[in-house]
């Protein structure tokens, strides 16, 4: 997974990438280098000064809104995947999306 920033006031841009999985490993890269990796060029109207350039960019911290902290929330609400229940909703709805 990727975010772009571009901040015009700053004249500089960089990009968040993240692994998705339930560790992610993120990194603060260039435009250039997310072009290297993906093929895209998000921002292709800036000077090539701009994406080779990372900006200063808030660091990376631990989403509230990690799996540890959701499964803990959802326990909490008396929540669990594991129910017969919500197996059963969710057998319902992949049926009903044809999967």
């Amino acid at each position: 997974m990727w975010k772009a920033v571009y901040d015009p006031i700053a004249e500089g841009a960089a990009v968040y990438v993240c692994a998705n999985t339930n560790q992610p490993d993120c990194k603060i890269v260039s435009l250039e280098v997310l072009s290297r990796w993906a093929g895209i060029d998000v921002f292709p109207s800036l000077a090539v000064s701009i994406k080779q350039h990372i900006m200063p960019m808030p660091a990376i911290e631990e989403s509230p809104y990690a799996a540890s902290v959701r499964t803990e929330q959802s326990r909490a609400n008396g929540f669990s995947w594991n129910d017969r229940r919500v197996k059963e909703v969710l057998r319902l709805l992949q049926k009903a999306l044809g999967r």
